[in-house]
């Protein structure tokens, strides 16, 4: 992938803790419908048990085997656990990690994002992965806070990825974001998985950096939600 010209194959998937539309766990399942769509970079959600010690639901040795992709386990990540509140990376292993960065969002239950820097062909860009709240108000605190983050960073193409639980189109609590990378979120309408009503995963891109296609894939039962890949210009 070194020098290879974009667009990038970004994914972004709720895998439900492998958890599938008919009750049953299958992490096999999981990792086919990535190894099918391909990506370069995948940010998934819920890739950690939700309570207890919050095991991690994929193995690296499993996601290489399989997907043909790295992954990077998140910082501030328990001990038995891979994502930094259920936000984990898997990646091209010719894309670099240039630094990783753990944020805490403000909510009622734990919530947060994290904000990778990576180096892909020669050039720097910054993907944020994040699960947003289920309540307006926080979703809208949450917002704020990742685009305060991403403000920080320097100029650089910069892609938002997630399960940002927003299912109105015109409510405003993405305002924050999309006001920071100058470009509307994205994404067609994709949970439940058995029969999509709302847009509730998404993917934002600017700084330079834009979303040249995009689409909701068939996840063949593996989560209850659905995947979203786009393809992004850098």
């Amino acid at each position: 992938m070194t020098g290879r010209a974009s667009p990038i194959r970004l994914l972004t998937w709720n895998i439900h803790k492998c958890k599938g539309s008919d009750g049953r766990v299958d992490r096999g399942r999981v990792l086919n419908v990535i190894r099918d769509a391909s990506p370069d970079v995948a940010v998934l959600q819920e890739a950690d048990e939700r309570f207890g010690k919050r095991r991690g639901m994929l193995s690296a040795d499993e996601v290489e085997r399989t997907c043909g992709l790295r992954l990077v386990r998140s910082a501030g990540a328990s001990p038995q656990s891979i994502g930094w509140h259920g936000n984990v990376l898997l990646l091209h292993p010719d894309i670099e990690v240039a630094s990783m960065t753990s944020v805490a969002l403000p909510s009622l239950e734990p919530r947060g994002a994290v904000i990778w820097r990576l180096r892909i062909g020669g050039r720097d860009v910054v993907v944020v992965g994040t699960h947003l709240g289920l309540l307006s108000r926080w979703r809208r605190l949450q917002a704020e806070e990742i685009a305060r983050k991403v403000s920080l960073e320097d100029d650089v193409p910069t892609v938002i990825a997630g399960d940002l639980n927003e299912w109105q189109p015109h409510s405003g609590s993405l305002n924050a974001i999309e006001r920071e990378l100058g470009a509307r979120a994205v994404g067609g309408p994709s949970f439940p998985s058995r029969l999509p009503l709302l847009r509730l995963d998404r993917v934002a891109a600017g700084k330079g950096a834009t979303i040249h296609s995009w689409e909701v894939l068939d996840p063949r039962g593996a989560s209850d939600h659905r995947p979203l890949l786009a393809r992004v210009n850098c």
